[in-house]
């Protein structure tokens, strides 16, 4: 098989389509044949090897895991002994995040049957695909940590890109009122997908702004909880879902354990990427219309170092999807 490998860290050069042998399932995995991926700023954070504690997972001074890719959709082309939930045929899509390969980028994977769910008929391998890492991070931030209701102004802070996507449209289908922050490049986007309201930060400061929002979820991570706390309404939550750089980590996690009992709050996210019952609530979002996956622009697996270079220079609408196999 065909499979993307890094051999250091940070160098798109040294991003080599290789040839491998198929791997073999475990009596608790099954082989897929895979059709799609797509690029998680976690797959960028592992390219780079920064923050340096992700290094724990690759390897500190070169990587030593040198597969790449989270997201997956495919088909179950063999099964081990043990698996009783899916049989060779399915369709299926989940994230090799959390300790499960993060190998994504080829063609073909052998995956715990524990995170896997059932891809819908109505919806594309390409668009299944984006849905998980992106998909549990944005709902995960509403759902738990934010706890959004009914009727609540929620700011989204990143609105246009991959988890930004979801995250106005999840909260848009648990009826809240959203507030989309953007470059005017991505205004039509943020309207075509239900937002309410937009920002365009290129030409105002939404700081100073005289509304106030129950819910912000910060997605791009570039401003401090005490400015986001003087536009949060009396007891509402801020959640943390991506970090510039460990300082800035380190402050929010200080943060949130300080506000912890207080009327105005800051969370971080720790997103569980592998949880099955919200990849099959998504699911259901997304057949019923109410989310739709958001597709920037696709990549053959052999220019992977050319979509990794699109991912750091453009400002994506949605999500950018690998195309590997059929």
């Amino acid at each position: 098989m065909k499979t993307i490998i890094m051999n250091k860290y940070n160098s798109l050069d040294d991003l080599s389509l290789t040839e491998m042998d198929n791997p073999s399932p475990k009596n608790n995995e099954v082989l897929i044949k895979v059709h799609s991926s797509t690029i998680n700023a976690y797959d960028m954070r592992m390219f780079k090897g920064k923050p340096f504690m992700v290094r724990f997972q690759k390897g500190i001074l070169s990587p030593q895991k040198k597969g790449l890719g989270c997201d997956v959709a495919g088909v179950v082309e063999k099964i081990g002994s043990d698996v009783t939930k899916f049989k060779i045929g399915d369709s299926v899509f989940g994230c090799l995040a959390d300790g499960y390969g993060d190998n994504a980028y080829s063609e073909y994977v052998s995956v715990d049957e524990n995170i896997l769910a059932i891809k819908p008929d109505s919806v594309s391998f390409e668009q299944v695909a984006t849905i998980p890492m992106a998909g549990l991070t944005a709902l995960q931030a509403l759902r738990d940590s934010g706890q959004i209701k009914r009727g609540q102004k929620v700011l989204v802070n990143g609105a246009s890109g991959g988890v930004g996507s979801f995250a106005v449209q999840i909260a848009k289908a648990y009826g809240a009122k959203v507030t989309g922050v953007c470059r005017t490049e991505s205004i039509e986007h943020l309207y075509a997908i239900g937002v309410d309201c937009i920002i365009d930060y290129t030409k105002e400061d939404f700081f100073k702004q005289k509304k106030k929002y129950d819910l912000i979820i910060d997605i791009v991570a570039n401003h401090t909880f005490s400015k986001y706390k003087s536009i949060l309404a009396e007891s509402g939550t801020c959640v943390m879902v991506g970090f510039s750089t460990m300082g800035h980590m380190i402050n929010t996690a200080i943060k949130s354990f300080l506000t912890k009992k207080k009327k105005k709050k800051i969370k971080i996210l720790f997103a569980r990427n592998t949880n099955v019952n919200d990849l099959n609530e998504l699911s259901e979002l997304v057949k019923n219309g109410k989310v739709t996956p958001i597709i920037d622009k696709t990549f053959l697996l052999e220019d992977i170092p050319k979509a990794f270079q699109y991912a750091e220079t453009k400002h994506k609408k949605g999500k950018l999807v690998i195309l590997i196999g059929k």
